[in-house]
This record gives structure tokens, C-alpha cells and sequence, in this order.
């Protein structure tokens, strides 16, 4: 038994040792450490290092407190990355032709591309007399304007003007034939279709993991679903959506906030379930520029329909890379939670190039580390700031009894007749 306790306290020490360690004295400024494990190397190369969500949320907002450094204390540089994707567009000349209506079916309208076509795959049609709608849109491409191919079936388009957004985008398989048609499909009232832009688009796909933000659905659910969290400072760009329901179509907005009353616009889009071509068809998520924020609200707007049934929502976020320069024999930690310093300018991030990147090894983060020889860079007046509004306070008591004083003196000697 009293080996069995003594095997026990030993392990509790253990794990209390590897839970807090003191860094060099050069580095006690900073919190937080944790070892890069990039396994045995005969040979210098750079490695990659995924930086876990705990990082970012107890490093400095925007990481420039991050450093690296090996077993001698030394300071190592390092490169930041991020796949963060992208869009990239080339517009194409493009001519409206014949808008049309066919009465209790469809609108319609052609676009002619000119001879020698270039490929495309987005066209973004522009839409008046109409305050509010959601509908369907079936594009088709031809090379005369009577042979048509259907490039998508069902397409979603709306406009809202509570809130004020509108998509009337839509997206197809690249194509080179000269003519586009695009058909709204809602027969029940006319839409003139007055132009569009037809674009040729690339879509770099970003690197993603979920935030571990917890959003938490509002009890009442009529024409809006609304999802509201508390983040930690990670710069968000996707929420994604989970239900059970099988057909459906509901446009998406999401707002951002730094004090959970005001709030401000951050993106919009739309998720659906359908078939197209016979084929199931779905988007159940909105993808927008990075941000970051305390407070985020994302709504769902039902309109007069019930709500989506087993409705989830996470947020996602783009996970950050160090990139190094690992050498045969050498170990390292990486440094974090210093708020007092500044980003570190390296040569390597000039010098390393996209293919070194890209061929790095992986390398992975242990466990993190409390810094027990922490030593807070913040002037003592910031660390002790209860301390200065009691002398504040003091002094102003002080010299508000002398200011007293000093007043009734002559009053004093005026009514004694001096």
C-alpha cells in the first residue's frame, strides 16, 4: 500500500514538473512554452509546425509574440504561413440579348461572349423591380441560340431587404461556348433581368479547423434562427452548418462584435438541400474573409417556414504554420504570451521559398509549458494599477483638506476682527 502511494506522489510530481519549467533568463518575459517534436535528422531541412487552437488563444492577437528557440536558448527564425485560399476572377465581355418573360413559367435572357470565347463559370445577374425574392435559376450554354446544353439545374438567387442582402450569383461548370442562357425560375411574377457580368473564377481551397467556439441557439425560433458565442481572439472565416432536414433553402447572415451590443455585418450566403440532374445537391456552409471578434451572432433566416430541424452551427477558423530551420542534433520550443513585444523580423521569410514550404516535415507541438520563472514586462503602474487608484484617492483627500484649510483661514481671522 505504501508503495503503491509512493509510486502515486511521485507520478503527481512529475506531472506537476512537465506542467511548469523556467525558461532562460533572456526569455522570462514570456508565459508559455512548448516543445517542438521534429524527430532525428542527418541533415539540415525545414520543417512544419501546425499551430494548435490553445496557441493562438494565449498568445498576443495577431502571434507577433511567437519565438522560437533551441536547446541552448538561442534564437531561432521562423516563417508564419497560412492557407487561406483565395478567389481569383477574370471578367468576360459580354452583350445582354432577348430578356423575356414566358407568363406563369419563366424570365429569362441570353448573353453573347463574343467569337473566340474564353472559358467561364460565374455569371452575376443584375435584377430590377424586384425588393425581395428567393428563387431558383437554371443556366445553359450553347454555341447558336437554339441548341442548349443545361449547365445547372437549380441555382439559388434571393434579395431581402430585412436585412438588406442579395446573391445573384451563380456558378457553373467552366464552359467555352459563346451564348449563356440563365432562366429565373418563379413564373408567378416577371423579373427584368437589365445585365450581368459574366467571370472566369479559380477557387484556391483554405486549410480549416474547427474554432472550439460554442455557439448557443436562442430559445425562441420564429422567422430567424439565431446562434450567439463568445470567442477567443482567432480570426474566423467559415460557419458551417449541420441538419436533418432534407430539401430546404434558407439565406445566412453572420455579424461580429468586441462588446456583445453592437453589432456589425461580417458576411452573408445561403444553404440549401436539393437535387439537381437527379443527383442530391447542398451547401451547408458560408466562407468570408477572415476576422476576428469577442462576440459573434449568426442568424437563419426561416422567413414563413418552420425551422431546420437538428439545426448545428460551428465556426471554423484557418489554422497558422511555423515554418523552421531544423539542425541535426538541435531541439527546440516554441515561445508564446507576451503581450509587450512586437512581431520578429526575419531574413527567412524573404529567402525560404514556396516549394521549401510546401516539401517541409511535419512536425508536431507537445504539451504546453507555464513558465515558472515568469517575470510580466507590463510597467509596474499597469500591474498594480488598484495600488495607484488608492494613492490617487489619498491624494486627493489630502488636498482637498488643504484646500479647506487654506479657505477657512482668512474667513477665521476676518470673523475674530484681525
Amino acid at each position: 500500500m505504501k508503495t503503491s502511494r509512493a509510486i502515486r506522489a511521485a507520478m503527481i510530481v512529475a506531472a506537476s514538473a512537465a506542467a511548469t519549467a523556467q525558461l532562460p533568463v533572456a526569455w522570462k518575459n514570456w508565459q508559455y512554452s512548448a516543445p517542438i517534436d521534429a524527430g532525428a535528422t542527418d541533415a539540415a531541412r525545414y520543417v512544419s509546425l501546425v499551430l494548435p487552437v490553445g496557441v493562438m488563444t494565449h498568445a498576443a492577437r495577431g502571434l507577433g509574440d511567437l519565438r522560437v528557440i533551441d536547446d541552448q536558448g538561442k534564437e531561432v527564425p521562423y516563417a508564419l504561413t497560412a492557407r487561406l485560399g483565395g478567389r481569383a476572377t477574370d471578367q468576360r465581355a459580354a452583350t445582354l440579348l432577348e430578356p423575356s418573360v414566358v407568363a406563369g413559367q419563366y424570365s429569362q435572357a441570353m448573353f453573347d461572349l463574343g467569337k473566340g470565347t474564353r472559358v467561364h463559370n460565374v455569371i452575376k445577374i443584375d435584377i430590377d423591380g424586384q425588393d425581395e425574392f428567393m428563387t431558383w435559376v437554371e443556366a445553359a450554354v450553347g454555341d447558336d441560340h437554339e441548341h442548349w446544353r443545361v449547365v445547372r439545374e437549380r441555382a439559388p438567387i434571393y434579395r431581402l431587404a430585412q436585412p438588406a442582402e442579395a446573391h445573384t450569383t451563380i456558378e457553373y461548370p467552366e464552359s467555352v461556348s459563346r451564348y449563356l442562357r440563365v432562366r429565373i425560375l418563379d413564373g408567378s411574377r416577371p423579373y427584368h433581368i437589365a445585365g450581368g457580368r459574366v467571370i472566369h473564377e479559380v477557387v484556391t481551397e483554405a486549410e480549416r479547423v474547427p474554432a472550439g467556439v460554442t455557439l448557443t441557439a436562442s430559445p425562441a425560433a420564429g422567422a430567424t434562427s439565431v446562434w450567439t458565442a463568445d470567442a477567443p481572439p482567432l480570426p474566423i472565416s467559415e460557419a458551417r452548418f449541420a441538419t436533418d432536414q432534407n430539401a430546404f433553402y434558407r439565406p445566412v447572415s453572420l455579424e461580429a462584435s468586441d462588446d456583445g451590443e453592437h453589432w456589425v455585418y461580417a458576411a452573408s450566403g445561403e444553404i440549401y438541400r436539393t437535387v439537381e440532374h437527379g443527383q442530391p445537391r447542398e451547401a451547408l456552409s458560408v466562407q468570408f474573409p477572415e476576422r476576428e471578434a469577442a462576440h459573434w451572432r449568426v442568424t437563419v433566416h426561416n422567413r414563413n417556414d418552420a425551422p431546420l430541424g437538428g439545426m448545428t452551427v460551428e465556426l471554423w477558423t484557418t489554422p497558422r504554420r511555423v515554418i523552421l530551420r531544423q539542425e541535426p542534433g538541435r531541439t527546440y520550443q516554441l515561445l508564446y504570451g507576451n503581450s509587450r513585444v512586437g512581431a520578429p523580423q526575419y531574413d527567412l521569410v524573404r529567402l525560404i521559398d514556396p516549394g521549401s514550404v510546401a516539401s517541409a516535415s511535419a512536425a508536431t507541438l507537445g504539451a504546453e509549458i507555464a513558465n515558472s520563472g515568469y517575470a510580466n514586462p507590463a510597467p509596474w503602474t499597469e500591474q498594480h494599477q488598484s495600488v495607484m487608484w488608492i494613492a490617487l484617492a489619498l491624494a486627493v483627500i489630502v488636498i482637498g483638506g488643504l484646500a479647506v484649510r487654506t479657505l477657512r483661514g482668512p474667513a477665521s481671522e476676518k470673523a475674530s476682527g484681525r
